[in-house]
């Protein structure tokens, strides 16, 4: 039932108009079917919503209907018409993982989730921006005679079905898959800005102390990310509930800003202006040749990079996102080099 609470005010919208209206006393099982259904079909909430959007595809035909005056029950074959809600589900948990995202990259956002009021306009703007095809549904209904009323027998699959499926495909937990998952993660990251990126990897840890130093070699390290960070996602192996996949990675070649850092280095620790200079000095100098290397760097490497992916009973979810992405990005420049 976690998915309902997700769309609750959704969900009352079509709870109410189904419980909204019995019929009355001595019309015909298809008239009852055609007061409860057709307020569906003219839906008009006063103002736009998501489910006045979503119901505008809404429309049924009675084929036919058997009656039970014994046990005054009946059954009524109905061909529903609604939105096909499989791409639409799709859609609104990428929005959803999309806007988690977002918020953890906020560093003023204090919480990640999302309130009631953001699940229901992200519906509202994908249905309002997207168009989405429909799709025919034959369904039995079942009716039920209370003196001589006759009312529809309002069930969680009958809410379903109405809605084109929309529940039940939310309720699954393998409709985005471990790949699909991990792609929004990727892309999100390359639609964020430098100081976003920062706050969802953690770039704070690699200018631990604060010094400015430490701050630029961080901000040289993610202009290197944005001018060539690029991702594929290759594979994927299945565990149970556990997935790993793989991406191949371009970003800067951190070995080579190493190597030619770590030489540099090398040349100059073993002169005498480095004893000379004193170890306050040689680490702030280290430091400018890091910077120096990593600004001036132009070279790339494509590389494989493993993420872990777990199924919650939900949803896929990338285990360790900003530690596998960091790392992922900055290779061996994950954490800075001894003596910088």
């Amino acid at each position: 039932m976690k998915t309902f609470r997700r769309l609750l005010p959704f969900l009352m919208v079509l709870s109410v108009i189904l419980a909204s209206c019995s019929g009355s006393a001595g019309r015909e099982i298809r008239k009852a079917i055609d007061q409860e259904l057709g307020q569906l079909k003219h839906l008009d909430s006063g103002f736009q919503d998501a489910s006045s959007l979503f119901f505008k595809a809404f429309d049924y035909k009675i084929l036919s209907v058997d009656m039970d005056k014994e046990k005054q029950t009946a059954s009524a074959s109905v061909r529903i018409t609604t939105l096909d809600a499989r791409p639409l589900a799709k859609d609104y948990e990428t929005g959803l993982l999309e806007t988690e995202i977002r918020k953890a990259a906020d560093p003023s956002s204090p919480d990640g989730s999302l309130t009631s009021a953001e699940k229901d306009r992200l519906l509202y703007d994908l249905l309002s921006k997207n168009k989405y095809e429909t799709f025919e549904n034959t369904t039995e209904i079942r009716l039920a005679q209370s003196g001589d009323e006759w009312s529809l027998v309002r069930t969680d699959a009958l809410q379903d079905i109405l809605a084109g499926g929309l529940y039940s495909c939310l309720s699954d937990p393998d409709l985005l898959s471990p790949s699909e998952t991990l792609d929004i993660y990727l892309r999100s990251l390359k639609e964020m800005d430098s100081s976003q990126m920062k706050t969802y990897l953690g770039v704070e840890a690699i200018a631990e102390s604060g010094e400015e130093s430490r701050k630029a070699i961080a901000d040289a390290l993610l202009e290197q990310v944005s001018q060539h960070y690029d991702y594929n996602i290759t594979d994927t192996v299945w565990e149970g509930e556990t997935a790993i996949v793989t991406a191949a990675i371009t970003t800067f070649d951190s070995n080579a800003i190493l190597e030619a850092y770590q030489s540099d280095m090398d040349e100059y620790l073993s002169s005498a202006d480095a004893v000379i200079d004193g170890a306050e000095k040689r680490a702030s100098i280290a430091q400018e040749k890091l910077l120096a290397y990593i600004t001036d760097n132009t070279a790339t490497v494509t590389a494989d990079a493993f993420f872990e992916m777990e199924n919650d009973g939900t949803a896929w979810r990338l285990v360790n996102p900003g530690e596998d992405l960091g790392n992922a990005l900055f290779g061996s420049l994950s954490s800075m080099p001894e003596g910088s």
